[in-house]
């Protein structure tokens, strides 16, 4: 996982995606997985967020 321009172990064999702190998703909103979600992000309802 990147993380400050450096790769990061995360100890997981499999990795949905990253939310960010004070993000807000709508209500069946879609994230890719390995999508990284900055914080304060804000989706709207039934989007597909590819980040």
């Amino acid at each position: 996982m990147p993380h400050e321009g450096m790769l990061r172990p995360t100890g997981q064999h499999k990795l949905g995606c990253c939310i960010g702190s004070g993000s807000r998703l709508g209500c069946n909103t879609t994230v890719l997985p390995g999508r990284v979600l900055p914080p304060g992000t804000c989706t709207h309802p039934g989007s597909v967020y590819r980040g």
